[in-house]
């Protein structure tokens, strides 16, 4: 099976058993720290994202640019991952 399908249905299992306990990472090192500490999924914070990079929150960095460091993120552990990432940078549901 592929390993994308694996990670989400190990992540919906985690949380339909009431077991998901995620650990908010920010980048690549962050995501193997919490990988070696034993941890079952990874999410991203689009705030420490953006303030680990010199940005304030808000979609201050660009869609690109945060769609490239939660990719660092994802290559650093094989872990689920859930990305936060921000408003989805649409102002609505058209764009």
């Amino acid at each position: 099976m592929h390993a994308q399908i694996l990670k989400a249905q190990t992540f919906r299992t985690l949380n339909q058993q009431g077991n998901l306990i995620l650990a908010n990472v920010w980048d690549s090192a962050s995501a193997k720290i919490f990988t070696q500490a034993g941890f079952p999924a990874l999410g991203t914070s689009s705030a420490a994202i953006a303030y680990a990079h010199g940005c304030a929150d808000a979609e201050k960095l660009s869609c690109t640019q945060m769609m490239q460091h939660i990719a660092e993120i994802a290559r650093a552990s094989a872990l689920p991952l859930s990305a936060d990432i921000e408003s989805a940078y649409g102002a609505s549901a058209a764009h």
